[in-house]
């Protein structure tokens, strides 16, 4: 083999391994990208799975320290509508005051019809949600006295009092009263009524 000859192999073969080594390089250079995109992914579920755990261990504490609290508020706020324990309990008040009631009255239902504007039937009825927390709706309760049977002032702030420590009617919103023309000290009343539901 000649001189010449060996010189150009020389240059092919420095040639060939020179691209090898740039193909080398860059694929080489991939893997590690590949990898080093791999080990952020990686990195990056287990901060997402850490703060998951966080976020569990804070409300499993969170669940056992408004525990009760939870358990108050069921004892508390009514899980159902029932109307007639309502206007029983209101009327069982008032009687034992002697007091005579004309009238206890809800908002008119819904249930049942469909909706002009969804075509839905609407679950929820006489009860408007509560601004601020879920699940939770008021009922309004209108209650009126029998006229012809007016109170005295004291035996009406005595049903009030009572009707305000009752579960099923814990709020009153509206009070109108009437003084008697003939004794200016007994009075008529109606009296619009709040229940808080929590189903």
């Amino acid at each position: 083999m000649t001189t010449k000859k060996t010189f150009y192999a020389m240059i092919c073969l420095s040639i060939l391994m020179t691209a090898g080594i740039i193909v080398a390089f860059i694929s080489s250079f991939g893997i590690l990208k590949k990898s080093s995109d791999e080990l952020v992914a990686v990195k990056l579920e287990n901060r997402v799975l850490d703060e998951q755990q966080s976020f569990l261990v804070k409300a499993k504490k969170d669940i056992e320290t408004y525990k009760e609290l939870n358990g108050i508020a069921q004892s508390v706020v009514p899980q159902d509508k029932d109307q007639a324990r309502t206007v029983r309990d209101i009327t069982s008040i008032a009687s034992s005051l002697g007091i005579k009631l004309s009238s206890v009255s809800f908002p008119a239902s819904t249930l049942g019809q469909s909706s002009k504007i969804s075509g839905a039937k609407t679950a929820v009825t006489q009860v408007t949600p509560v601004a601020g927390i879920p699940k939770l709706y008021e009922m309004q309760i209108t209650v009126q006295q029998d006229t012809g049977a007016p109170i005295s002032y004291e035996k009406f702030l005595d049903f009030l009092s009572k009707l305000e420590k009752n579960r099923r009617t814990a709020q009153v919103t509206s009070v109108t009263i009437q003084p008697t023309t003939s004794n200016r000290n007994n009075l008529t009343f109606n009296l619009v009524l709040s229940t808080y539901i929590k189903p």
